[in-house]
C-alpha cells in the first residue's frame, strides 16, 4: 500500500506511517503543534484498509482490534472492505441454505 500526503499539508502537519503487520492495513499519523479541527486534539490516526481475497479464494478480512484501536485521541477508518469479495456482488444467486443462516 502507498499513500500520498501533498506538500502544501506537510507544510502545516506531521504524517507518520505506523506500520500493523497486516499487508492489508496501512495507518498514519497526522499530528501539529496546534489543536486540530477546534478540538483539544493535537492529533489523529487514518486507517485505510483493503479487503482482498486470497490465493485460494478465501476471504482476507482485517480483525476488527487493528481496524478500531482504542487509541485515546480521533480515529478515521476507510477503506475498500468488501468490494473484492464474492458474496458483495448485488446479482450473486444466494442458496437457500445461505439466505436461512
Amino acid at each position: 500500500m502507498a499513500a500520498y500526503v501533498h506538500m502544501s499539508f506537510l507544510s502545516n502537519y506531521t504524517v507518520l506511517p505506523r506500520f500493523k503487520g497486516v499487508d492489508d492495513v496501512l495507518a498514519l499519523d497526522v499530528s501539529s503543534d496546534r489543536p486540530l479541527f477546534g478540538t483539544a486534539f493535537h492529533s489523529f490516526r487514518v486507517i485505510n484498509a483493503y479487503s482482498t481475497n486470497t490465493i485460494d479464494h478465501r476471504v482476507h478480512s482485517v480483525p476488527p482490534e487493528v481496524l478500531f484501536p482504542d487509541l485515546g485521541f480521533p480515529l478515521l477508518v476507510v477503506g475498500d472492505l468488501n468490494i473484492h469479495n464474492p458474496l458483495s456482488d448485488p446479482l450473486r444467486h444466494f442458496s437457500p441454505r445461505e439466505i436461512s443462516s
